[in-house]
């Protein structure tokens, strides 16, 4: 996420790194995936790069009987999926401008 938007905002990791205050070997890592950012430091990020983290709460589920027959059902239907390998790797969803 953090290499897919510095790209986007057409910064160098030297760049994105000074701007966030966030040293250079950190923000490869982050991108490399040999660490993750913590909250702070991924929204700090992203504001650099034109981006802002939003989290927002998922709606409770009304019933939690139904919400386990509903995740049992779920599971069936996995494990009855052949599965094929990826030819791409999975991508994020798309980040919000400000």
């Amino acid at each position: 996420m953090v290499r897919e938007a510095r790209r986007r905002a057409s910064l160098s990791q030297d760049e994105l790194a000074r701007r966030s205050g966030i040293s250079r070997p950190t923000v490869n890592a982050y991108e490399k995936g040999r660490r993750e950012p913590g909250f702070e430091a991924l929204a700090r990020l992203l504001r650099v790069t034109g981006h802002r983290l939003v989290l927002a709460d998922a709606p409770p589920y009304p019933d939690e009987q139904a919400a386990a027959r509903d995740l049992e059902d779920l599971l069936g239907l996995a494990d009855a999926i052949r599965v094929a390998r990826r030819a791409q790797p999975l991508r994020f969803p798309s980040f919000v401008r400000r």
